[in-house]
């Protein structure tokens, strides 16, 4: 089975898209690609952190430009509570953080602590 396949997306400046699909059907990985988590000019891969804490899926991939990328997925079909320390990826007591998607910069955090709604997710970028 292939998840991406000749995929093309357009969304206008200020529009509000929705992503669905069946499962596997490749929209994390797509979110994954356009957010820059599968992607770089570095060419390392992403990898997957395992949280035991949390039921929110975690990526992480080192950046080119010295950053991190840090997505957050939610496959269930209820609301996840994220609260993540930096620290445990040993990014530094209180990095600063910007939400890629939002394009919005958080600040210096010693926690993400976010509500994930069902197959919802955020992208971070760390530094």
């Amino acid at each position: 089975m292939v998840a991406l396949d000749n995929v093309s997306l357009q969304v206008g400046r200020g529009e509000i898209v929705a992503l669905c699909g069946e499962n596997g059907a490749g929209k994390s990985t797509l979110m994954k690609i356009l957010g820059a988590v599968h992607q770089d000019e570095s060419g390392k891969p992403a990898r997957r952190i395992f949280n035991p804490q949390s039921t929110a899926e975690m990526w992480m991939k080192e950046r080119s430009d010295k950053t991190v990328a840090v997505g957050f997925f939610n496959r269930t079909d209820k609301t996840v509570r994220v609260d993540f320390a930096w620290r445990e990826l040993r990014l530094g007591a209180s990095p600063s953080v910007r939400d890629l998607w939002i394009r919005r910069d958080l600040g210096r955090q010693k926690n993400f602590v976010a509500e994930l709604p069902a197959h919802g997710g955020a992208l971070l970028r760390v530094q």
